[in-house]
């Protein structure tokens, strides 16, 4: 049953991002080929250009925020929607146990989060020019010869972790903001505060540690080794703070929810 909600979660979604995808795409290309043209052609008309490459690029630009914008929304809305508002009244009837329906909400909105992340990475390289991608290279470069191939598995996991974290802590604050009687968009807002004033109380327990370390190791080799040790150890951070964001909104929407 979790592959149907997911299905219908993807289809559901897919409508919004898909023609913002195609349309980020196609005004970047157009982009590039006007910011890329020859030089002689732009003397040539060069009114023309300067006000064809203001109007792509500022098409291209409100349509990269607008994909960060709608990913957000999205994400928020069809939790509120499809499970505490009308449609609550629905999903809830079908025989499906309750933590498959925020699974399935998390797992697409983390794919579109990704997808958001990936077209938009793709479409900035595409209008970069191809010498200053070779920084780019240089990065990754860098990255495994001061952290070495561990480094690629902590950022990554590091990334993930927060990704999810993301999207749950949202998800826990709606829920929290559920309960009260009035005003609950303005509680799950306060709720949301909350959580993230948590993580942070987290993040200052943890982090000192691990900087005190850092300062006071006195050998060189041994820094990054435990840089990858402080990506891993937050990376764990967002993993039990996302387990217990989860538990609580998977409590809340089988014991304490109200759909009136």
């Amino acid at each position: 049953m979790l592959a149907k909600l997911l299905k219908y979660e993807l289809k559901a979604t897919a409508r919004w991002f898909i023609p913002l995808y195609a349309a980020l795409v196609m005004f970047t290309l157009i982009s590039r080929v006007l910011l890329h043209n020859d030089t002689s052609v732009l003397q040539e008309s060069a009114s023309f250009w300067r006000i064809a490459v203001f109007l792509s690029m500022f098409i291209y630009v409100f349509l990269f925020i607008g994909i960060l914008v709608v990913t957000l929304v999205v994400e928020i809305q069809r939790f509120y929607k499809n499970l505490l508002g009308d449609e609550g009244y629905l999903m809830f009837t079908l025989p499906v146990q309750t933590w498959k329906h925020i699974v399935s909400k998390l797992l697409i909105a983390m794919l579109w989060n990704l997808l958001s992340a990936v077209i938009g990475l793709c479409s900035i390289m595409l209008l970069v020019p191809a010498q200053e991608l070779k920084e780019l290279g240089l990065l990754f470069m860098n990255i495994k010869e001061y952290l070495g191939t561990m480094g690629y598995f902590s950022i990554s996991l590091l990334l993930f972790t927060s990704l999810v974290f993301g999207v749950i802590e949202m998800y826990t604050a709606i829920a929290l903001g559920h309960l009260f009687r009035k005003h609950k968009l303005l509680a799950s807002f306060g709720m949301y505060i909350g959580i993230n004033t948590v993580a942070q109380i987290v993040y200052m327990l943890i982090i000192p540690f691990f900087q005190n370390n850092l300062v006071l190791r006195p050998a060189p080799s041994l820094y990054p080794e435990q840089l990858n040790v402080l990506f891993l150890v937050s990376a764990l951070s967002f993993a039990i703070l996302s387990a217990a964001c989860y538990i609580v909104t998977n409590i809340i929407l089988k014991r304490k929810l109200n759909l009136e």
